[in-house]
């Protein structure tokens, strides 16, 4: 890793002003949102939503996307309690 680019995760900067092969801006990578909540939460949140909690509810709880928590809830098989399982 270039020194231009730890210093700029370091200051938590979103791009570097040059990258190392050529002229172009570097974009850095946002975290994911289970990056964000980590595993305990992430947890959580598909278990209230098995109790019945919404979709809408859980992205305002915890402060993400409604895209976020449908992502988080299909990859971790999410479903309410009382869905018919396939």
């Amino acid at each position: 890793m270039t020194e231009q680019l730890r210093k700029a995760i370091k200051a938590g900067s979103e791009t570097v002003e040059h990258s190392v092969k050529s002229d172009k801006p570097v974009q850095l990578k946002q975290p994911t949102a289970e990056q964000q909540l980590g595993d305990q939460k992430v947890r959580l949140l598909i278990k209230q939503y098995q109790d019945g909690a919404s979709a809408k509810d859980l992205a305002v709880r915890f402060e993400i996307s409604k895209h976020s928590v449908r992502r988080l809830l299909t990859k971790h098989k999410g479903r309410h309690k009382d869905a018919p399982q396939e």
